[in-house]
């Protein structure tokens, strides 16, 4: 057995030769394989910041819970609590003066029925029409927006819209909805 090791003694010049093929294995490898990954490094931080900033935030948001519903009770208590019969008046009426500001000539209004939807939703009521128009592209633009920019809590359910004959305006239909909060003694009671 001492005799095979004798035979695997390398000679010194031969150890030095093993030590730098080593050293430079070991290089080629760093470099092939860690040295990329050192940029990784302050990606990872870079990540770990913003989330964290984000889990500030969010823990900021977290501890105005309460102030947000101090508002929301607040909110609930004002709204626009109007008779339903009086509720197809005032949509009809809202929906004209936006119509007249805008350069809306509207054709025909007719009541929508009251879809099967609207029974679900406890705390309000809903209003539709349908408003037949004439009318340029512009104007159009702003009756729509018109309809958003005030409390009215307006919104299109439905949309037609086509060309006239001349090419020239459009013409159409809109079913537009409107949410009116039910009052208490229409059998609903304040949020638990």
């Amino acid at each position: 057995m001492s005799a095979s090791a004798e035979k695997t003694v390398l000679k010194p010049g031969e150890k030095r030769l093993l030590v730098v093929v080593g050293i430079v294995v070991f290089g080629v490898l760093n470099i092939m394989f860690v040295f990329p990954r050192f940029g990784e490094f302050g990606t990872v931080r870079r990540e770990t910041g913003v989330v964290q900033r984000d889990i500030d935030r969010y823990q900021q948001e977290i501890a105005r819970r309460d102030t947000y519903q101090k508002l929301l009770t607040e909110l609930e208590g004002q709204g626009s609590q109007v008779i339903r019969r009086d509720q197809a008046l005032k949509l009809q009426m809202t929906v004209q003066s936006h119509a007249l500001r805008s350069g809306v000539q509207i054709v025909r209004y007719d009541p929508a029925a009251r879809s099967a939807l609207a029974a679900t939703n406890s705390f309000f009521d809903e209003q539709s029409i349908v408003v037949g128009y004439d009318t340029g592209y512009n104007q159009l633009i702003n009756f729509l927006v018109g309809l958003t920019e005030d409390d009215s809590m307006i919104r299109v359910r439905t949309m037609d819209v086509r060309r006239d004959p001349s090419n020239q305006r459009l013409q159409g239909n809109i079913t537009l909805v409107a949410s009116y909060q039910k009052s208490e003694k229409d059998g609903v009671a304040g949020p638990q």
